[in-house]
Order: structure tokens, then C-alpha cells, then sequence
């Protein structure tokens, strides 16, 4: 990305950390709020979707470009999010985006591995690796 748009990004990402410390909000605060803008954002893209589809017949239909201009606030709204959580982003030198190999194996085009767990070392909620009286996955009958 251009330096200019990441300057902006960083401009609105301080701006908005520093209103929401004038606010009392910490850190933490601050991060949740801007994850949550970005689900925000994108429910109001899935809005102008079906507003651009005509499938809700309690509202008119929408123009596609509207669907398009909301896609523009989820990105920006990422980036910013992005920008506020971690100001001090890694920077690939082509994208001006996190390295890929730091993001997740997805993007080195294989699947991530998990670790095997032998039966004793299940988590509490994966009841279907337990055994034993009242564990059953299998409805009472």
C-alpha cells in the first residue's frame, strides 16, 4: 500500500485512541471497540446487499454501488483496527500488509497442524472424547 494511505490509517488509528483515552477507556477497551466497528461495518455491507438484491420487502432496493461503498468501510475500518491494536505493524516492503508468513500457514499454501491429544488430554467441552457413565453424545432412551 501506498505510505500515504498508511499514514492516514495511523492519523485515524491515533485519533481515535486518543479520544478513547480522553474517554477513560484502556487498552484492551479501546481494541475490543474497534474489533467490534469492523463487524459493525460489515453487517451494514450485508445490509446494502440485500438492499441491492431487493429481498426484503419492507425496503426499497439499493444500487450495488451502495454494497461497494459500505466493502470500502470494512477495509478501511480494518486497517484502522489493525493500525489502533498494533501501531507498531511489521510492514512487507511490497504490500505495506503484515508478512504473510507471520500471518498463518494458509498463506504459505498449507493447513495449519494441530496438536494430537491423546484421550486424557481432551478439553473439558469435548465431551464426545470422554467415556463413561452420563458422557454419551447418544440421546437418553
Amino acid at each position: 500500500m501506498h505510505s500515504t494511505v498508511w499514514d492516514t490509517i495511523h492519523r485515524l488509528a491515533r485519533r481515535f485512541n486518543e479520544h478513547d483515552a480522553a474517554l477513560g477507556l484502556g487498552q484492551e477497551e479501546q481494541w475490543s471497540l474497534q474489533i467490534l466497528k469492523i463487524a459493525e461495518e460489515t453487517g451494514e455491507a450485508a445490509q446494502a446487499v440485500i438492499g441491492a438484491r431487493g429481498t426484503n420487502p419492507r425496503k426499497a432496493t439499493a444500487p450495488w454501488e451502495e454494497a461497494h461503498a459500505e466493502v470500502a468501510d470494512v477495509v478501511i475500518t480494518a486497517l484502522v483496527s489493525l493500525a489502533a491494536c498494533a501501531p507498531t505493524t511489521p510492514r512487507n516492503t511490497s504490500t505495506g500488509i503484515w508478512p504473510p508468513s507471520r500471518r498463518s500457514s494458509f498463506s504459505r499454501g498449507r493447513r495449519p497442524s494441530r496438536p494430537r491429544r491423546s484421550r486424557h488430554e481432551q478439553r473439558p467441552f469435548d465431551t464426545a472424547a470422554r467415556t463413561g457413565p452420563g458422557t454419551s453424545a447418544e440421546p437418553a432412551g
